[in-house]
């Protein structure tokens, strides 16, 4: 009676194809069936839909968000259909993955590293698109325009100590990621109850870093179009505010799966990855709290004494 109801059971027969093709693909049975050996030491992709449909997905998303911004009919719904879409291609995708994982065990070391390769190049490419970023919003600090008053700062955005809810937002994040590190640490000690504590704190304090992000778009002065510092400081706060988010469905992900004990003090891959995701969310933040705020307030405080 306790296997009729099983979680297993129930994951054969809803995933009784993807087992029949992992088992005629990847698997030799011999004349002993419990002499099962696999045909590849290194991992093979077997065919899955889902990331063509989420590139599709992307695009749509992509597309009519752009038309959007010249008010065409229909694309802020059909830009909304596409992230849709992304999310739950997404869900999917990782579905599958968690199976070939948790499951049938087809993760060994090799692929777990070339995963963690992948990864590191896909941490890369984001550090580059930041890095595209910075150059023009540097370009115009170094170089103020005479358009804009020969200073980088517009007028309407309030200086650092007038405005602290960046220094709380930086406090913030930064506690996130060492409540994220504390909760690998009592992974690998096998202290579950304090892991699963510091996951959800780490998750809490995410969500307070957007609600401080949030309060301050509510309260300034100026839009992206007002100068290009407008456009550079909303693409790189909107743009890491973006990473947060993903960053948090990252951990949450994990969370998730730290309720179902899949992870364990050896094989905890995944949220060694998110960690080290949400890490790097920490440092882009620091260096843009430096460089947008701190470092530009100085120098419009330069540029009005020196008038």
């Amino acid at each position: 009676m306790l296997l009729a109801n099983s979680p297993l059971k129930k994951l054969y027969f809803s995933k009784k194809k993807y087992f029949y093709h992992y088992l005629n693909a990847y698997v030799n049975i011999g004349n002993n069936f419990c002499n099962i050996k696999p045909k590849h030491y290194f991992f093979d992709i077997p065919y899955t839909r889902w990331p063509l449909y989420l590139c599709v997905s992307i695009a749509v998303f992509a597309f009519y968000f752009l038309l959007s911004f010249k008010k065409f009919a229909f694309a802020m719904p059909l830009a909304l259909v596409g992230l849709l879409g992304i999310v739950y291609f997404v869900y999917c995708w990782f579905s599958d993955m968690v199976i070939d994982s948790t499951i049938l065990g087809r993760y060994n070391r090799k692929v777990r590293q070339s995963i963690s390769y992948g990864f590191m190049l896909f941490l890369v490419s984001e550090i580059f698109t930041f890095s595209g970023f910075f150059w023009g919003y540097f370009d115009r600090l170094f170089d103020p325009s005479v358009l804009t008053g020969g200073t980088a700062l517009p007028y309407g955005l309030e200086p650092l100590f007038k405005n602290m809810k960046p220094v709380y937002g930086t406090v913030t994040l930064i506690l996130s990621g060492y409540l994220a590190n504390w909760a690998v640490y009592w992974t690998h000690m096998g202290v579950w109850t304090y892991r699963t504590i510091c996951t959800d704190l780490a998750i809490v304090t995410g969500y307070l870093f957007l609600g401080i992000q949030f309060m301050e778009y509510s309260n300034l002065l100026f839009t992206i179009s007002d100068s290009v510092y407008g456009s550079c400081f909303y693409f790189l706060t909107g743009f890491h505010g973006l990473h947060v988010i993903i960053g948090l469905t990252f951990l949450m992900v994990q969370a998730n799966r730290m309720y179902f004990c899949h992870p364990n003090k050896v094989r905890l891959q995944g949220y060694r990855l998110s960690l080290i995701y949400w890490h790097f969310v920490d440092y882009i933040w620091i260096f843009l709290f430096i460089s947008v705020y701190v470092i530009n307030w100085s120098s419009s405080y330069y540029h009005m004494w020196n008038i």
